[in-house]
């Protein structure tokens, strides 16, 4: 996605001094996965607290100048399979307990 955001920002730019940036936070964890609604309006979507955390995580992009944040449990997944730098331990909005944050380098 990202690879694809900076082609199009490319042809963008020659057309004006247009920008487009783009955050992702990745967590790992159970999830609701299913049609999701009343019988008067049903969707299909994804919810719960590891949701929650990922979007927090997309939230903080923003503010560590960074275009992809993982979580504590996303990076013990990847056994130094990416490289990634800890950028600490974050309290996020909605939680009570710490979790440390990672930056995927590119």
């Amino acid at each position: 996605m990202f690879y694809a955001l900076d082609r199009l920002v490319e042809s963008y730019r020659l057309l004006s001094n247009f920008e487009i940036k783009m955050g992702a936070g990745i967590n790992t964890g159970e999830v609701v996965v299913g049609n999701i609604g009343s019988a008067n309006y049903m969707t299909y979507t994804v919810v719960g607290d590891t949701v929650n955390v990922a979007s927090r995580l997309q939230d903080l992009t923003k503010e560590f100048y960074t275009p992809i944040i993982i979580s504590e449990y996303t990076n013990a997944r990847l056994n130094n399979r990416i490289p990634t730098v800890s950028l600490g331990k974050v309290k996020l909005r909605g939680r009570e307990q710490e979790i440390e944050i990672f930056k995927v380098k590119l």
